[in-house]
């Protein structure tokens, strides 16, 4: 079974002490599960400041999780609380074997369950001279990683790109749909259509306040005895979302990822619907609905027991963040939320909500 944690920074005298007792305090909390996926946001004033810090967390996992360090992502994310840095983190009990593994000094985690083996890739990230030239980068390892574990890019069912941007949270410029475009066509390069028998992933497209790209990616293999013996589950229910996406790994644990969607199409608007196109509260509400009925749907289709894990909610322009805040606590009560400022690729979309439902 999947497990998600969101964490805040523990006390310190230092910014690498901070991170060492963070990573010691969930390594005790957590100590009878497997620490399989670390996402570390770190809410920098400024990029030069945050080389530094990615410097120092990357270390301070070495340090501190020695031969079992999780896949992993240090991320330059403005946090709408003001957090210094937050942590979210996957976890895997007792019932999956997990390897913790290196392929060119890259760290990546596969479970094996008796449903098959889950690949987590952690944030695998290049800068070179281009956006062409790193995404191939970017693809080519995660294409040997793959490899190694005898996989292609059709088992990858949820994937995050973080797409360098000069842009500040609250502008965007022209040259975000330019890069996006440069990426879009080395992706598609490695996505041959033959091999997604079963849908493309569900992928999330993020602006990264960086030089550098990341990708990073959850695949899963299932094992051929059992998806022979195992009926597959019917899915076909998913598609009635319409506000929603979502997608969950063939012959695997009953696990939903999703992300909302934008309410509105950029072409042919009214009058009315340009305004509930910039109403922060309509949209808001309009996300949290698709993603009750999301919920209350996968517990009668597949699982009672299924429970929304996480939410991460995207914000457009930071002073709507207290209006979100209070929208998806009264929707959502003691869902583990992280708000982040960010600028969805979509001009239409003010906020952006995406979870695990396991």
């Amino acid at each position: 079974m999947r497990f998600v944690k969101i964490v805040e920074p523990d006390d310190g005298d230092t910014f690498e002490m901070r991170v060492k007792n963070t990573f010691n305090s969930l390594l005790k909390e957590d100590k009878d599960k497997h620490i399989v996926n670390l996402e570390i946001l770190v809410n920098s004033a400024h990029i030069e400041s945050f080389n530094d810090e990615y410097d120092c967390i990357r270390e301070a996992i070495k340090t501190v999780f020695k031969n079992k360090i999780p896949a992993s992502s240090i991320l330059y994310t403005p946090i709408c609380n003001g957090s210094e840095f937050t942590i979210h983190y996957q976890m895997c009990d007792n019932n999956e074997v997990i390897e913790y593994k290196t392929l060119l000094t890259h760290h990546y985690v596969t479970a094996k369950s008796k449903t098959g083996t889950t690949l987590f890739s952690g944030g695998i990230s290049f800068n070179e001279d281009s956006l062409l030239f790193s995404a191939q980068r970017c693809f080519d390892l995660a294409e040997q990683i793959l490899m190694a574990e005898d996989m292609n890019f059709g088992h990858i069912y949820r994937q995050w790109n973080y797409i360098p941007s000069t842009n500040q949270p609250s502008v965007q410029k022209q040259s975000n749909n330019d890069e996006l475009s440069v990426f879009d066509e080395i992706q598609d390069f490695y996505y041959e259509e033959a091999l997604f028998i079963n849908g493309k992933p569900l992928s999330n497209n993020i602006n990264h306040f960086n030089d550098t790209l990341f990708i990073n990616y959850i695949a899963f293999a299932a094992d051929e005895k059992n998806s022979k013996t195992d009926g597959k589950l019917d899915i076909s229910w998913l598609n009635n979302h319409t506000g929603i996406k979502v997608q969950r790994p063939i012959s695997g644990t009953p696990e939903l990822w999703f992300s909302t969607l934008p309410t509105l199409s950029v072409a042919s608007k009214s009058k009315n619907e340009q305004l509930h196109g910039q109403d922060i509260e309509k949209q808001t509400i309009h996300s949290l609905k698709s993603i009750v009925e999301l919920m209350n749907a996968s517990q009668t289709q597949i699982n009672s027991e299924l429970t929304l894990r996480f939410l991460k909610v995207s914000i457009k322009q930071g002073q709507n963040y207290k209006k979100v805040e209070e929208l998806v606590n009264s929707s959502l009560p003691q869902i583990q939320t992280l708000f982040v400022n960010c600028v969805p690729n979509n001009p239409t979309l003010l906020v952006e909500m995406e979870g695990l439902i396991s």
